[in-house]
């Protein structure tokens, strides 16, 4: 077993912080739809005790989605938004020129739909970073603690509004923010949880491609970091765009199933959900 999925089942059922001497990272990269394999491994991790397990998450567009709804305790719920609530043109629409990806039908969804819960996951320790692109186009990585609740959701706005699909950008106070894009952005993400103080890392890629990207750039094996990747099979691949519930589904089940296996577990990932109710103390 990994060095790191032993470290982190030495956390089974605890919540950070915890003084067994080591800072453990996790990194949830974006890709739009592609991030229902991020949703998959959330499952997953929440599923083997692992939610609050971790120090850091540093996360990017779809991925910082899906570590919300890990931190929340209802991923499944996060998991369903993409193969029930995304499906067909609800968000994606091409015939949209001028907005072609609904976000702010995403934060419905996260709101009223399948409610996330802001003020569970803001009463975690684990530090949460949203990786964004500042109105100069600098990477900035933003932390959920230093917002209230009933901001959390221009939080999340800010961290999907992608570029080009989805125009303009969200106001944060005397800022503006949105989504970043390029593969340029990704190692931005990887390098500064690398940069942190973990002892061990882990990265939940959403592409093969991703974890590509990054391999030609950053060689992984000199790192002082422990690191554990979650790689999708390249046969497992889903289009950014991809909007077939049944496809959608099934990446999510692999995926979750994936990290089961890197973690010694060979049972399927749950995907039923009991539908919460939306936080009214918002």
């Amino acid at each position: 077993m990994h060095p790191v999925a032993r470290h982190l089942l030495a956390r089974k059922n605890k919540s950070v912080p915890l003084r067994d001497g080591r800072r453990i990272t996790l990194v949830v990269c974006g890709g739009a739809m592609a991030g229902i394999q991020g949703a998959g491994a959330m499952i997953a991790l929440h599923e083997l005790g692992l939610a609050h397990a971790f120090d850091d998450i540093y996360a990017s567009s779809a991925g910082f989605c899906d570590a919300s709804y890990l931190l929340s305790g209802n991923p499944q719920e996060g998991a369903s938004i993409y193969y029930e609530e995304l499906i067909g043109r609800k968000f994606i629409d091409f015939r949209k020129v001028w907005d072609m990806a609904d976000t702010g039908y995403v934060i419905d969804c996260a709101r009223m739909k399948k409610p996330l819960h802001p003020r569970k996951i803001l009463a975690c320790k684990t530090r949460l970073f949203a990786e964004v692109k500042n109105k100069k186009k600098k990477t900035e990585f933003l932390e959920a603690h230093h917002y209230r609740p009933q901001h959390y959701f221009t939080l999340m706005k800010a961290a999907i509004k992608i570029p080009y699909l989805s125009p303009g950008a969200v106001n944060m106070g005397s800022s503006k923010f949105k989504d970043t894009l390029w593969d340029a952005d990704l190692f931005e993400l990887v390098k500064k949880a690398v940069l942190s103080p973990a002892t061990d890392i882990m990265i939940v890629y959403n592409m093969k491609a991703q974890r590509d990207y990054i391999h030609e750039h950053c060689n992984m094996n000199i790192l002082e970091n422990d690191v554990l990747e979650i790689v999708p099979h390249v046969s497992w691949d889903i289009s950014r765009v991809e909007t077939r519930s049944d496809i959608l589904k099934r990446a999510c089940i692999k995926t979750g199933m994936l990290v089961k296996r890197l973690f010694g577990r060979k049972k399927n990932i749950n995907l039923a959900y009991s539908p919460s109710s939306p936080d009214r103390s918002l």
